[in-house]
């Protein structure tokens, strides 16, 4: 009886949706394109990234070896983070690319109003075709997003 108590408690806590892994790369990243994903870096890793202003248009890299850049955001795919995990840019917000299969899921954070001068952050599932459409709300929409061709 006791194996099966314990059996039961090693399946229940598999299959909490916290030890699920996420989708992960080299860490200190910036991806100029979904295909560099699958590819080794070749560039030095990045210490610190920031936006230049307050709606600044480019974004200010600070290299490990102590060089700076500056990036145009709309070049920029998204980014990995100090663990690894990877950030996908979608119309100026940044959504956590969690698992790539049929669908990819995401998750964002986002502000909700619960009553009077309360406000919690709560995460939010969200989902796309590929790494390059349109992300969407429901997994069902994101199978029916026709794919466009990119404009080059």
């Amino acid at each position: 009886m006791k194996k099966l108590t314990v059996l039961l408690l090693i399946v229940l806590g598999a299959c909490s949706p916290k030890t699920v892994a996420t989708f992960t790369i080299e860490p200190n990243r910036l991806l100029y394109s979904s295909k560099e994903l699958n590819q080794p870096s070749t560039a030095d890793s990045i210490a610190r990234i920031k936006p230049s202003g307050f709606i600044g248009k480019n974004l200010k890299l600070t290299l490990r070896n102590g060089e700076r850049r500056i990036v145009s955001r709309k070049t920029v795919w998204g980014y990995s983070d100090a663990k690894g995990n990877i950030w996908r840019r979608f119309k100026n917000d940044y959504y956590q690319v969690l698992r790539v299969s049929d669908v990819i899921e995401y998750e964002v954070i986002e502000s909700r109003t619960v009553g009077p001068n309360m406000v919690i952050n709560e995460p939010v599932k969200m989902y796309s075709k590929t790494l390059d459409s349109k992300i969407v709300g429901s997994r069902k929409r994101a199978l029916q997003t026709v794919d466009e061709p990119k404009a080059e």
